[in-house]
């Protein structure tokens, strides 16, 4: 077999037992599709408004750790080519996608990678049912002639689809910050240091989709994460409870990462989220990732901690978080009690 997913599994009749879930992993039952998820209309975040909107947004964040925005200012059309032209890098033939495999191509040296299941995480006993592209984009000038050059116009819509989302993440990153009343020494503000990188996630359908997972339950070790769905599969652990969030037209879905959990001093909860599969149709999904640089230091803000608000997380390299990571297979347990004091 071919090393990705998306180039031999519509060949498939059974589930490869290297893909069986053990069985108390496994996604159980059907999970309803949420209406409690926060929805948040950023048409009115102006100057009048944003009060209200900032609050929205670090109410959501402290009570699901996401929730979806619409009226964004992303182009709509822009939404529809990038999703389309991820489709088709999938279905692109397996030597036009696999050459990007080899770390030794321009890509991989630019730091993209192209992999399936759960890449550098390698220590998992069962695989997961995706492929996944992903690479920097910021600044682009120093990234775009290394990204893959089929589809033919990959680079000019997934150039400006990137340019558009990283400047969304932004707008909430600076309400998110806003909201939790953060003086300028606490946090690095210069946006344009941030490190933002992109994802194209693939769950091609599944023939025993109660048996597989497209991704474990895990934290994103970022910021915050901006996801874009047109199939639904994403689900969020709420009060111990799996709750499915809903694809909504022109919307993206926001994280709460690891990283501004503990900026906030846990005012603010990443969420715990995992990707189921279907057997009905494949599922891809856009993702951009906003972090500190990994030379960064990150700790709770000065201005939130207080004698009776005591720091909850310990400072740290941001890099040695990412190594942690890596070697513990991203478990939000290991992950937890690294960042706790």
């Amino acid at each position: 077999m071919a090393s990705l997913l998306s180039s031999w599994s519509s060949n498939v009749l059974s589930l490869p037992v290297d893909y069986i879930v053990p069985v108390e992993r496994r996604p159980g039952n059907p999970v309803s599709i949420s209406k409690d998820i926060p929805v948040i209309d950023l048409t009115h975040a102006t100057k009048n408004d944003r009060v209200d909107i900032v609050q929205q947004l670090i109410k959501a964040s402290q009570d699901f750790g996401l929730f979806q925005v619409i009226n964004h200012g992303v182009s709509e059309d822009l939404m529809v080519d990038a999703m389309n032209v991820g489709k088709e890098f999938f279905g692109l033939p397996a030597k036009d996608k696999e050459r990007l495999c080899d770390d030794s191509t321009k890509f991989g040296q630019k730091g993209g990678k192209l992999y399936t299941s759960s890449g550098q995480y390698s220590r998992h006993e069962f695989k997961y049912w995706r492929d996944t592209l992903q690479h920097h984009f910021h600044p682009l000038e120093s990234y775009i002639s290394s990204w893959p050059q089929k589809p033919t116009k990959y680079r000019d819509i997934i150039g400006e689809y990137t340019n558009q989302v990283r400047k969304l993440g932004m707008r909430i990153m600076d309400m998110l910050y806003e909201g939790l009343g953060l003086e300028v020494e606490d946090i690095e503000k210069e946006f344009d240091k941030y490190d933002c990188a992109f994802s194209i996630n693939h769950y091609p359908a599944c023939p025993d989709p109660g048996s597989a997972l497209g991704t474990g339950r895990h934290c994103d070790p970022t910021l915050i994460t901006l996801l874009q769905q047109d199939v639904y599969g994403l689900q969020l652990l709420n009060d111990g409870q799996w709750l499915g969030v809903e694809p909504l037209p022109n919307a993206f879905v926001v994280n709460i990462s690891l990283l501004l959990e503990v900026i906030s001093n846990g005012k603010l909860k990443s969420d715990m989220h995992r990707v189921v599969t279907n057997s009905v149709c494949s599922r891809t999904s856009l993702a951009i990732f906003v972090s500190y640089p990994s030379d960064g230091i990150i700790q709770p803000a000065k201005s939130l901690i207080s004698p009776t608000n005591p720091p909850l997380y310990r400072a740290f390299q941001y890099k040695d978080f990412l190594e942690f990571l890596f070697a513990n297979n991203a478990e939000p347990e290991a992950a937890m009690k690294y960042l706790k004091l």
